[in-house]
């Protein structure tokens, strides 16, 4: 297991929200604590990348290029159940960039980019 710094950064509509923290990684599974105290899991596959954060809402979706998957965000009153289409998927050295639209009954919702970069700390 690494430890490793990370800058997050997470753009939809009008509002961009960034952060930058410590977290580890270990085969090929990314975790981190953001300034509010939510736990990101990031689990990355030969094509798909499993994204889950846990707090006040909790979130679980799957981004994998020119594919369809079911994703859920969890509030306090419930679950909304979305598709996650994804445009863009890049996992570098590094680098995450994911580009994605929410869908509900085929419309688009919601579109997003998360950038993340990431480096060994120094030791």
């Amino acid at each position: 297991m690494s430890g490793i710094r990370i800058d997050f950064t997470l753009r939809g509509g009008n509002r961009v929200d960034r952060f930058r923290t410590e977290g580890t990684l270990r085969n090929e599974r990314m975790d981190f604590t953001d300034d509010n105290g939510d736990k990101h899991t990031l689990e990355m596959g030969e094509k798909a990348l499993d994204y889950r954060r846990e707090g006040d809402n909790d979130l679980d979706f799957t981004f994998e290029k020119g594919k369809l998957h079911k994703g859920e965000y969890h509030i306090r009153d419930g679950t909304m159940v979305f598709d996650v289409e994804t445009h863009e998927l890049t996992m570098d050295q590094e680098r995450i960039h994911i580009v994605y639209t929410l869908k509900q009954s085929g419309q688009p919702v919601h579109h997003a980019e998360i950038e993340l970069h990431y480096e060994q700390e120094d030791r």
